[in-house]
């Protein structure tokens, strides 16, 4: 299935939202959802039921095993982290929730004392999310450590964890609109509905072509690596190369990620943008040659970490995420 995520995000701290409605080729149509009060999001979701695309990729790898980073990781924040939050001690984001929700758990350190965010999202659809500005650079490198929590059904039609992105008109996420390469583009990690439940960067960008049978309508986000069919799997060097083993419930994840913005490019001619991200140390791209921008003022500039479900049914159960860093350099996991 090639899901559809548009994520509306705009405005400082509680942006806009209005109900729309979006259609795949297939003819389906979903219409968007309003979230709950402390969100800053309007998802909306289109999906078109095709058979999984066929390639070579490397016999089952797994990265390092899973590492535990330092409770007070920030304490001892790196000269080129921009952006560092162990959850220690709050209130270190701009929305769509300024203070996160903490609880008291293990976490990715394994320790007594250790203290992680809890994203959960009340019955019906909506969201939870957090979202950081950041100083703006070509080249950003994420890493933040992730739980789907026990009980979570990832099966289900929801969305998270999230990703990098640059915007400068608070359009990150918008719905079937391909980005004009000046005001916007944004890559969030999330797992497929299908086991296993492998990850892929759900990308709006400048050059998206995969599903874009009108740029300014009926055009949704590319798949880095594109798991769906031929018909919208066009590029070799876009299917998957590693095989992954899925995500779980009840188990954490390192994951990284790094988005080059690359040359900018008027007519996408000579492009060389970056896109790659890593699983527990697992390399999963990179993607290259990618036309993220057309001016060389689009720089990025945010990280969103969310959780978002679509139907009124859903597991109460979220996502906890602990150790999130934003740096010029891969940040590892330790």
């Amino acid at each position: 299935m090639l899901v559809h995520l548009p994520l509306v995000l705009r405005g400082q701290d509680r942006p806009s939202v209005r109900p729309t409605a979006t259609a795949t080729d297939a003819g389906v149509a979903t219409p968007s959802v309003t979230p709950e009060a402390t969100a800053s999001a309007t998802l909306q979701a289109t999906g078109s039921v095709t058979p999984e695309a066929t390639s070579s990729v490397t016999p089952q790898a797994t990265g390092p095993a899973p590492s535990r980073p330092p409770v007070d990781e920030c304490a001892e924040a790196a000269e080129e982290w921009l952006f560092c939050d162990d959850f220690e001690s709050g209130g270190t984001w701009d929305g769509s929730v300024t203070d996160p929700p903490v609880i008291e758990h293990p976490g990715p350190s394994d320790a007594d004392d250790n203290r992680v965010a809890q994203l959960r999202v009340p019955a019906g659809p909506g969201g939870m999310g957090l979202w950081k500005k950041l100083p703006e650079r070509d080249r950003l490198y994420a890493r933040w450590y992730v739980q789907w929590e026990p009980g979570h059904d990832i099966s289900a039609r929801h969305h998270g964890p999230g990703g990098l992105g640059a915007d400068t008109a608070w359009y990150t996420g918008r719905s079937g609109i391909r980005p004009d390469g000046d005001e916007y583009f944004v890559s969030t990690l999330e797992p497929r509905t299908t086991a296993p439940y492998v990850l892929y960067a759900y990308t709006y960008y400048r050059g998206m072509y995969m599903d874009c049978a009108d740029p300014n309508g009926r055009c949704w986000g590319d798949h880095f690596p594109c798991y769906a069919s031929p018909r919208y799997c066009t590029r070799p060097e876009y299917l998957p190369t590693v095989e992954q083993a899925g995500v779980e419930t009840g188990l954490w994840y390192c994951l990284e990620q790094m988005i080059d913005a690359g040359t900018p490019s008027a007519d996408g001619g000579d492009t060389d943008g970056q896109l790659d991200f890593w699983i527990d140390g697992l390399e999963i791209g990179p993607w290259t040659d990618l036309w993220w921008r057309t001016v060389p003022t689009l720089k990025v500039n945010i990280l969103w970490l969310f959780l978002y479900h679509h139907d009124d049914a859903h597991s109460a159960e979220g996502l906890l995420l602990d150790n999130v860093v934003v740096s010029e350099s891969r940040i590892g996991c330790p």
